[in-house]
């Protein structure tokens, strides 16, 4: 690690409870940046070109200076989802990389037009996925010690299963249940 400010990067705040994001325009060549929030608990992040997306918890109570945000170089992970039954691109995809180990993940914007997606992230082992309205969500394990390029994911039609979750003794409606479905057969 040099400590090297680093130019160019984009720096925020997101307000979880509330959903609000605030950031601020791209720090320049002393690697500054500065922005105003109401007091609260936060997630602080940063990410610049040739860097891994960087996020931590930071609770604002008084002005804070001086916090620095440690951006690791990384690796991009690229390439294009489509569809498996016809190999058309799908756009609005939603692609990321999860580090099973530091329970972390990576994302980018959703895959447009050309179906193509592309994270950087440090070295190390990850789930990626993709998902897109109409399709079953994909993942598969990765290792990545390098750039890797033209990763298609392919994604098969979806099928969707809706309901409700209700008390047995009670029939009442339970909010905030965890559902899921596990198919043994691909794991």
């Amino acid at each position: 690690a040099t400590n090297a400010l680093i130019s160019g990067a984009n720096v925020w705040l997101h307000d979880p409870v509330n959903n609000v994001g605030y950031g601020t325009a791209p720090t320049g060549s002393d690697g500054a940046y500065s922005i105003t929030v109401p007091a609260g608990s936060y997630k602080l992040g940063g990410k610049a070109t040739g860097y891994a997306q960087k996020s931590e918890d930071i609770t604002v109570s008084a002005n804070v200076s001086n916090r620095t945000i440690l951006l690791v170089t990384g690796f991009t992970v690229s390439g294009v989802v489509r569809a498996s039954a016809t190999n058309a691109l799908i756009s609005g995809a939603n692609v990321w990389l999860h580090d099973p180990v530091n329970n972390v993940g990576y994302g980018g914007p959703n895959t447009g037009s050309d179906g193509a997606y592309s994270i950087v992230v440090p070295a190390g082992s990850y789930r990626l996925g993709g998902r897109a309205t109409g399709y079953a969500q994909k993942s598969e394990d990765i290792t990545v010690s390098a750039n890797i390029s033209n990763r298609t994911i392919l994604l098969v039609t979806g099928f969707t299963i809706s309901g409700t979750v209700k008390d047995s003794a009670t029939n009442a409606l339970i909010s905030g249940a965890n559902v899921w479905l596990h198919d043994p057969v691909n794991n």
